[in-house]
């Protein structure tokens, strides 16, 4: 049960049921590829990185958390899976999109144009 947003990666994202809603997914630059009745969402590195990076920052400072060190974890999927351990799941609307931003952040270190399919 619950909505999910599956990755050309092949990292599969579950989003934290009655907290936060799947249109989070476009928090972060993501746009849909092709009109809003097409489920899938992409973001270009190039174009996105940045701007994520800043975001979760902030995010950080604001509540106070550690920041998260990308270079601990491989550019790749067996990466974004320890980072997704790592995080952790907690039941609050604000973690839950940074959590969702952490993993579209790694994802695009190594993936130059991710997309994902989601279920709205």
């Amino acid at each position: 049960m619950g909505r999910h947003a599956f990755f050309n990666t092949g990292f599969e994202y579950k989003f934290v049921f009655a907290v936060q809603n799947s249109g989070d997914i476009l928090a972060y630059g993501g746009w849909f590829n092709n009109s809003i009745d097409d489920p899938i969402v992409k973001w270009i590195a190039t174009e996105s990185s940045d701007a994520i990076l800043t975001t979760l920052r902030q995010m950080e400072h604001d509540a106070g958390w550690s920041a998260m060190e990308f270079a601990d974890y491989p550019t790749n999927i067996d990466g974004t899976v320890r980072l997704r351990k790592v995080l952790g799941w907690k039941e609050h609307d604000s973690y839950a999109l940074y959590r969702l931003g952490c993993f579209i952040y790694h994802q695009l270190l190594y993936q130059p144009e991710l997309s994902c399919m989601v279920e709205f």
